[in-house]
């Protein structure tokens, strides 16, 4: 299963996106509630019904296949903040899953020393965090998503946010699924994803 963990105050977009695109494409993605059952997003107040908690997801003994943590503040640092979180990174490691962040949390992965030696990405404000990382020294534009071969994976930015989760979802869905650049877009890229499923075809930008 790909569980999205959600706190109180996480940024709508960044959970929702890769929730929207894992779901168009039938893979068994799950939005998990660490603060509560139906946290609220910090921008919109978007409210989502999560499919679980944290306790129940631990208590499940489910395999996690990708852990995906959402940025926004005070989002990230309230999934820090709960050991929840950490006991289901610890898991999600433990099972080799992949293990993915947005924006600002990444830099959770990085406090814990899981960050040392791999190439990543964060939110400016939060890159400190980091620990031992290889990050990016360049324009925030020029480095929205960071992928290692350790399966730890970093977004940044809304566009990061698009082709972070078009990646992963490729990977998760391979060869059913293409990318494709399509230029500049307001600064940054547009990224057209198109599956396989004439029903799952989605353009985010």
């Amino acid at each position: 299963m790909i569980a999205i963990l959600l706190a109180e105050g996480f940024e709508d977009i960044e959970a929702l996106t890769p929730l929207d695109l894992f779901r168009r494409v039938g893979a068994d993605v799950r939005p998990v509630g660490i603060t509560s059952r139906a946290p609220s997003g910090k921008c919109c107040g978007a409210q989502v019904a999560c499919a679980m908690t944290g306790e129940e997801l631990l208590a499940s003994g489910e395999r996690i296949d990708m852990l995906v943590l959402p940025g926004g503040l005070p989002g990230a640092t309230n999934l820090d903040a709960s050991p929840l979180t950490h006991r289901i990174i610890d898991k999600a490691e433990s099972e080799g899953a992949f293990l993915t962040a947005i924006c600002a949390a990444p830099f959770i992965y990085g406090k814990r020393g899981m960050l040392r030696g791999v190439r990543a990405t964060a939110y400016p404000d939060f890159r400190k965090y980091l620990d031992g990382a290889i990050v990016p020294r360049r324009g925030i534009n020029d480095h929205t998503i960071e992928i290692d071969t350790s399966c730890v994976r970093n977004a940044n930015g809304v566009a990061g946010v698009a082709k972070f989760t078009a990646t992963v979802t490729i990977d998760a869905n391979a060869p059913t699924a293409t990318l494709t650049d399509d230029g500049e877009v307001f600064g940054s890229h547009k990224w057209t994803l198109t599956f396989s499923k004439p029903v799952a075809a989605s353009t985010v930008a």
